[in-house]
């Protein structure tokens, strides 16, 4: 559990602060688009601007500085007459004639005063306001690769911002479940001292109880029925006490499985066969449908307990005159094992809670059938064990149907 309580809290830590990243990251990258896109408008504008008439042509050396009215390095102006005749009026790029008729024609079939050039790489600016059309263009090579630059920049300081983020975030979560941790602990060890606390006086009264029972010559016949009732209750709180030690034991990885190829074919037809009269004692029919020779890898004794709680539960919540179902069959790399019983719908809402301890769904039958609600929660401690994955589904058609999925062997 603290172990989940970590990991969670770590999970949500990363997902904030990469939603921070990423709203500063984009805010950042548009603010700077539109900051060069501002820029390279207002030269455009400015070109747009000049009163020279005659052709000047700049060729801007790399260490040479630039023109101090110009803050783009590299832009064209063009006269566009009557009849589609160009005049340059400006540049300080080179460029073909080919290059500058195909920029002039894509920005006059936009029927925009102001665009790109995708094909080009360039930006446009049309001044149609005097009887002679004026055109400037703008490279945004400069304005794409300044836009490149800073995504990489970008994307190194969100992939070590996040790293660092992420080894805060470990500490963090290691110091503030320090004290849940360590209740955690205390209330285990409490549960499982308790537990083996108990269990000696326990087995002392069960075996007074025996020994008095055995003795009825000297024993009250109206006595018998009292004596049976504390021993049935003692069996109970016994059973309770052991389902506690071993949660207890279990989640505080004292349980070491002793894992072996096993048949669990095998293993679950010797568990049908087991409950097969209490089931005819209580007018229920078991159906089976196993595959033959499905191998895993396992305890042989936890997995026996582990089905033996499922056809308990299902004998348990079975009516009278229904059937229960067991099915055993392999899906690809898994193994599915299912245990069906017809019987009272389980509402959906209630169907996560029953792998919890001490949950019943009819609180009226808490101790009616002689258990405490543990035994589920064991089997998903068991299927946890053994990298299985337990659910449960009902439906008023079908039934409660209890699934487990083992990998295969």
């Amino acid at each position: 559990m603290i172990l989940k309580l970590r990991k969670k809290f770590i999970f949500i830590n990363m997902i904030l602060i990469s939603l921070v990243f990423i709203i500063f990251f984009f805010t950042l990258g548009i603010s700077t688009y539109q900051s060069h896109k501002k820029e390279t408008l207002q030269a455009l504008k400015r070109t747009l601007e000049m009163d020279t008439m005659k052709p000047h042509f700049q060729i801007v050396e790399p260490n040479k500085p630039r023109t101090p009215h110009l803050n783009i390095p590299v832009l064209l102006a063009y006269l566009i007459s009557d009849d589609f005749d160009v005049e340059i009026l400006h540049t300080n790029m080179t460029i073909s004639n080919e290059v500058v008729e195909l920029a002039i024609e894509e920005a006059i079939n936009s029927n925009e005063s102001s665009g790109i050039i995708k094909s080009l790489n360039l930006r446009f600016l049309i001044d149609d306001s005097h009887p002679i059309t004026k055109i400037a263009f703008a490279d945004m090579s400069l304005e794409l690769s300044a836009l490149r630059h800073l995504i990489f920049i970008l994307m190194g300081i969100g992939v070590s911002g996040l790293l660092i983020f992420f080894l805060i975030s470990l500490y963090l979560a290691v110091w503030a479940l320090r004290p849940v941790e360590r209740s955690w602990e205390q209330q285990q060890q409490f549960v499982a001292d308790a537990s083996h606390e108990l269990k000696t006086p326990l087995t002392i009264i069960l075996a007074n109880m025996n020994i008095l029972l055995n003795q009825s010559d000297d024993t009250d016949k109206s006595h018998q029925k009292w004596l049976k009732n504390t021993q049935a209750e003692a069996l109970r709180m016994k059973s309770l006490v052991d389902d506690l030690l071993y949660l207890a034991k279990s989640e505080a990885h004292h349980i070491e499985l002793k894992l072996f190829k096993l048949n669990l074919s095998d293993l679950t037809w010797n568990c049908i066969l087991q409950f097969e009269s209490r089931a005819y004692e209580n007018g229920i029919v078991i159906y089976s449908n196993i595959q033959s020779d499905l191998w895993i890898l396992g305890d042989e004794n936890s997995l026996r307990q582990l089905i033996a709680i499922l056809l308990d539960n299902a004998c348990k919540y079975t009516p009278i005159n229904n059937k229960i179902t067991v099915s055993l069959s392999r899906h690809k790399n898994r193994i599915q094992c299912e245990v069906n019983n017809t019987g009272e719908l389980i509402p959906e809402d209630q169907l996560p809670n029953l792998f919890s301890r001490f949950y019943r769904v009819d609180e009226a039958r808490k101790h009616q059938e002689g258990s405490y609600g543990l035994g589920l929660a064991i089997a998903q401690s068991i299927a946890k064990k053994h990298q299985a994955k337990i659910t449960v589904e009902s439906t008023l058609e079908a039934g409660t149907t209890f699934k487990v999925s083992f990998p295969a062997y």
